[in-house]
């Protein structure tokens, strides 16, 4: 992709910057991070990175607002250790997410450290072109397996995108467009528009918009020389988010509210031009969490969220040929529903930290779909899943303790265990031993001794046709 122009707004303050110098400086600033920052995933608590027992990865608001990338995919794909399938493709193609050799469906992903999914995909993985880059303040890469703390599906690692809080008081905003051109005929132009609203006693507002159109682009080649034009292929995509919250005398709530459609032409495969093949793809995603420090020492904490999402399918007949129709119709609809909440608890000093927890994990999935074909007279195919109680429950509680001890504390012990019960798997239990130790100021040695269990998705579990093929 070659981008044509760049310019940003942060505040009062107009940016115009070279295409040039805005890559390689990204490439620089996606490198390097701050040993004393501090992260929130690898323990559920605040702490510095070198204090974590694991290979950690923060990319800052900062490295955010100076990338050329509209989509979280886009942005981990230039991350050490994982491997995007999807990611700096045609837009709207799937991105899944691959961590040291684990599947896509053993790596978490989480928002404001709740965990995000869609129940109606086969493998209960998130489409990462899903989520774009606006309102989001850091996103935290942890690797290696989290089960004790995240589940089953933290077996290779967990990624959480934090969103924006509160700032100093009064109005903050952002504004940036983009375009590009991917080659002849094609073009690309996205908006984001971030604005913050900060009240002095502790209120504050949030409300985000991205906006982005790509038009001209072609995933198919005609290998055989049909003598047919290949389709010229659109992608559109929108994201609005809300947030209220409240941060103040120890305590920190919000409730947020996020609203993503996106809508890709798509071919058949490399060599399958398609006229009339589309997705659409909706979702609803509800987000809470309040948060009571109680002394120096406790902390309590409630977090959950509520999502609904869409994915439509439809291929008509499309052209062959000058005269030639392939003579077949299709359309599906997708629907997936998630649900959780947690209640958690830490405890916290001088050479131990601690978290316990418990919580609800709840997915349902439904699907339509319809199939004809014109050939041998006709032939029709339907599939209807609205009758077939097609969702799980995870009950779970999780505890983990980090002991910290010897010479300046550089003698690190983490143990962690988690137990859960699924409605249809019945209990079962996950362990965590994590020994470290600091030998400079920017250097620890650790090792991690893991177990996880990943149930399967609904689509594995309720698909009338798993049996055929």
């Amino acid at each position: 992709m070659r981008i044509l122009s760049c310019a940003k707004v942060i505040g009062n303050l107009f940016l115009v910057s070279v295409t040039t110098v805005r890559l390689s400086a990204q490439n620089d600033t996606l490198r390097s991070q701050t040993l004393d920052e501090v992260v929130i995933s690898a323990s559920r608590q605040e702490q510095r990175i070198l204090e974590v027992p694991r290979s950690v990865t923060v990319i800052n608001r900062d490295k955010i607002e100076n990338s050329v990338y509209n989509s979280v995919g886009d942005l981990l794909a230039k991350q050490q250790g994982i491997y995007m399938v999807g990611a700096n493709q045609t837009p709207g193609t799937n991105q899944s997410l691959f961590m040291r050799g684990s599947n896509s469906n053993q790596v978490v992903v989480l928002i404001d450290g709740v965990r995000i999914t869609d129940p109606s995909s086969p493998n209960n993985v998130i489409d990462l072109s899903e989520l774009s880059l606006t309102n989001v303040e850091r996103i935290e890469i942890i690797e290696g397996s989290h089960s004790t703390l995240f589940g089953g599906s933290a077996i290779g690692g967990a990624v959480n995108i934090i969103t924006r809080k509160d700032q100093k008081s009064g109005f903050h905003g952002f504004a940036g467009i983009q375009a590009g051109t991917f080659g002849s005929g094609s073009g690309m132009l996205s908006q984001q528009v971030d604005v913050n609203y900060t009240v002095i006693n502790g209120l504050y507002f949030d409300a985000s918009f991205f906006n982005q159109n790509t038009s001209g682009l072609n995933a198919s080649i005609d290998t055989v020389k049909r003598g047919k034009t290949p389709d010229r292929d659109g992608f559109r995509k929108t994201d609005a988010y809300l947030k209220a919250g409240f941060r103040k005398n120890g305590w920190d709530a919000m409730v947020s509210f996020k609203n993503s459609s996106q809508h890709a032409d798509i071919d058949n495969g490399a060599y399958q031009d398609d006229d009339n093949n589309y997705v659409r793809f909706t979702r609803s995603l509800w987000n809470y969490q309040v948060v009571r420090q109680l002394n120096s020492h406790w902390k309590v904490s409630a977090v959950g969220s509520w999502s609904n999402s869409k994915r439509f399918n439809e291929n008509d007949s499309s052209k062959i040929s000058a005269t030639r129709y392939d003579g077949s119709y299709s359309k599906a609809t997708y629907l997936g529903y998630l649900s959780t909440n947690e209640l958690q608890a830490n405890y916290e000093n001088k050479h131990l930290k601690v978290v316990v927890g418990s919580g609800v994990f709840a997915e349902k999935m439904s699907f339509n779909t319809y199939y004809y074909s014109s050939l041998f007279g006709g032939f029709e195919s339907k599939t209807n899943y609205d009758s077939i109680q097609t969702k799980a429950m995870t009950e779970y509680v999780f505890g983990q303790a980090q002991l910290r001890g010897g010479r300046d504390n550089k003698l690190g012990l983490t143990l962690g265990g988690r137990m859960s019960h699924h409605s249809l798997f019945g209990n079962y239990a996950t362990l965590e031993i994590n020994p470290s130790f600091v030998l400079t100021k920017s250097s620890l040695l650790f090792g991690s001794v893991s177990s996880g269990f990943n149930a399967p998705s609904l689509y594995q579990l309720f698909d009338l046709s798993k049996d055929v093929g």
